[in-house]
């Protein structure tokens, strides 16, 4: 568990005597920063008609598989997109915010899509992680 100190004792023994004991230093167990991987936006070549719907694996080695334990997966998710036509750098939307589906109906047809997720496990936040590129059809 997290802040709880762990050290070791070690007593020498032979099947005659006992040697003096001996203490190790104590280690304060901390959190496991949490992770993410196989960010991905789908599908690849999106039509102007579909969503767009995002996937990335969350990994921390204080959370359970199955989901037991004192954290869970708050990750953040931002959406950024950018005009392919005017060659414009990507822009935050900021109205999707921690959604895991775009709606076609924010969507337009030329426009490229991507997604940043950071990892969070209500202590610490993780590396963001960014998925592919996809352009809408």
């Amino acid at each position: 568990t997290i802040d709880n100190e762990i050290y070791v004792e070690v007593t020498p023994e032979t099947v005659i005597t006992s040697g003096d004991t001996i203490t190790s230093s104590t280690v304060i167990v901390s959190n496991a920063i949490p992770s993410v991987s196989n960010v991905r936006v789908g599908p690849t070549n999106p039509s102007s008609s579909q969503n767009l719907v995002l996937s990335f694996t969350f990994s921390d080695a204080d959370v359970s598989v199955t989901g037991e334990g004192s954290q869970s997966n708050l990750s953040t998710v931002k959406w950024y997109k950018s005009n392919a036509e005017t060659n414009s750098e990507f822009v935050e939307v900021t109205t999707l915010a921690n959604v895991s589906v775009v709606d076609p109906s924010d969507t337009t047809q030329g426009d490229r899509w991507k997604a940043i997720v950071t990892p969070f496990d209500g202590l610490d936040l993780g590396e963001n992680s960014e998925s592919n590129i996809v352009t809408i059809g």
